[in-house]
């Protein structure tokens, strides 16, 4: 008797285990990848308004196209530099609403994102943002001429977020698209400053 339900037992486990096993890889096939869940949560606010988050608010004040930018290094030096592209630069000012942040931003532009660009030679914002000190400044891209065109279409937007663990923070989205942008030959660009708006 104990034979047979031995061999009863064996028969039944071996098919249930490999339904198990089978049903288990199905699902961990469907699990959400990190990135799902740990995404940053999207604020979504436009150009001219104030935008906050948790930890950042954000006032982008104008948008400027231009192929060269004088940039300013100190109080009687500059740089002028062409783009690869077009230079398009986001002023805005960034507070810090509990604790010093380092703020990151990026661009999308018609369905491509930019990061900020290396080659321009002065920070558009200092090291990091202290709570009760806003800053004034910008984010300058090289970005592709054809995509600012007005007849192409896409989203404009601009990313900031604090460079700490993005992970279940939030993320300030600003659309750019609700004003035309201002272009010129070539623009000025002052340095960041610290404090109240002048």
């Amino acid at each position: 008797m104990t034979d047979v339900r031995a061999g009863i037992t064996r028969r039944v486990a071996l098919p249930l285990t490999a339904v198990l096993i089978t049903a288990a890889a199905l699902l961990w096939h469907r699990l959400p990848v990190p990135t799902q869940i740990y995404a940053p949560f999207d604020v979504h606010g436009s150009l001219g308004s104030p935008v906050r988050g948790r930890t950042l608010d954000v006032t982008v004040t104008k948008v400027r196209v231009a192929p060269k930018a004088k940039f300013a290094l100190g109080q009687r030096s500059s740089s002028t530099v062409s783009a690869i592209g077009t230079w398009l630069v986001v002023d805005a000012t960034v507070s810090a609403l509990t604790s010093s942040e380092f703020v990151t931003a990026d661009l999308v532009l018609a369905g491509n994102t930019y990061q900020q660009a290396l080659r321009a030679p002065a920070r558009g914002f200092g090291v990091r943002v202290d709570p009760g000190l806003p800053q004034h400044g910008y984010w300058v891209f090289d970005v592709a001429p054809e995509l600012i065109q007005p007849t192409i279409t896409g989203p404009l937007q601009v990313r900031v977020g604090a460079d700490s663990d993005g992970r279940l923070n939030d993320r300030l989205v600003i659309d750019l698209a609700n004003r035309p942008l201002e272009s010129s030959q070539i623009m000025a660009i002052k340095p960041f400053e610290i404090g109240p708006a002048t």
